[in-house]
C-alpha cells in the first residue's frame, strides 16, 4: 500500500510535503522587473484614473447634464468656459483610460496616438485651468480643500503629463 492509498497519520504528513514540494517547483519563476511592471501600472490605474473617475465622474456629469438642460433655454451658456472645461475633463479622463488600459504599446497608428495624445492635452490643460482658479482664488479655500484636490487631480496630471511625454518620443 503505498501512501495515497493509506490514511496513516504519517503518511499524509509525508504526501503532504510531496504534494506542497511539487506545487512550488511548478509555480512559474515570476520576473522582478515585470512584477515591478504590473505593480506600477496598478498604482497608475487606482490612483491616475479610477480614483478621479470616480470622485469627479458623477459631478462632472451631473454638471454636464444641468448645463445642457440649462443651454436648452439659454443657448450663450454653452460656450462659456465651465462647459467647455467639463468636457475637456471628460476628454481627458477618457483618453487617460485609454492609454492606461492599452498601456501605450497596443496603439499602433499614428492617427490614434495623435488623438491620444490630443486627448490627454484638452484633460490635461482642463486640470491646470481648474488648477489656476483655485489658485487666484486662494483665500476662499482652506487646507484641507487643497489637499484633497492635489490628491485627486495630481495623479492623473502626472500620468497623464507622462503618458503624453511618451507617445511623442514613440
Amino acid at each position: 500500500m503505498n501512501c495515497a492509498q493509506c490514511f496513516h497519520r504519517e503518511c499524509l504528513i509525508h504526501h503532504r510535503r510531496l504534494t506542497l514540494r511539487w506545487s512550488l517547483s511548478t509555480l512559474p519563476e515570476l520576473d522582478p522587473g515585470r512584477v515591478e511592471q504590473r505593480v506600477k501600472w496598478w498604482l497608475e490605474l487606482v490612483f491616475g484614473a479610477l480614483l478621479p473617475t470616480v470622485l469627479l465622474g458623477p459631478y462632472l456629469i451631473g454638471g454636464l447634464a444641468g448645463t445642457l438642460i440649462a443651454g436648452a433655454y439659454q443657448p450663450s451658456v454653452l460656450a462659456e468656459g465651465p462647459f467647455l472645461l467639463m468636457i475637456g475633463a471628460v476628454i481627458g479622463l477618457i483618453a487617460l483610460w485609454t492609454a492606461l488600459v492599452l498601456r501605450l504599446r497596443g496603439i499602433v497608428r499614428r492617427y490614434l496616438k495623435i488623438i491620444l495624445f490630443i486627448g490627454l492635452v484638452i484633460g490635461l490643460v482642463s486640470a491646470v485651468n481648474f488648477a489656476s482658479y483655485m489658485w487666484r482664488t486662494r483665500s476662499t479655500f482652506d487646507l484641507q480643500t487643497w489637499i484633497v484636490w492635489i490628491l485627486v487631480l495630481g495623479g492623473p496630471m502626472f500620468i497623464g503629463a507622462r503618458n503624453g511625454w511618451l507617445l511623442l518620443k514613440r
